[in-house]
């Protein structure tokens, strides 16, 4: 309640609201996912950056190649 206050009566402050919203939306997704994925940090440091490191990898290697071909006008 006090954010939306904030954001009615302080408009000024509108772009570094919008900045925390998505920093906020982005956090919580990713918390989501560690928990979905039973993630924590004692697992990740078993296991190590290099299997993240390449999953992110493959996973911009994925959506770039989707959206270039989206963008191309590539139908199946």
């Amino acid at each position: 309640m006090l954010a939306a206050a904030v954001n009615t009566y302080a408009p000024q402050g509108v772009r570094a609201w919008s900045l925390l919203h998505g920093a906020a939306k982005s956090g919580l997704t990713a918390t989501l996912f560690l928990i979905g994925a039973g993630l924590n940090r004692q697992a990740l440091g078993r296991i190590g950056p290099r299997p993240l490191i390449q999953g992110v990898a493959l996973w911009a290697l994925v959506g770039g190649a989707s959206l270039a071909m989206v963008r191309a006008g590539f139908a199946f």
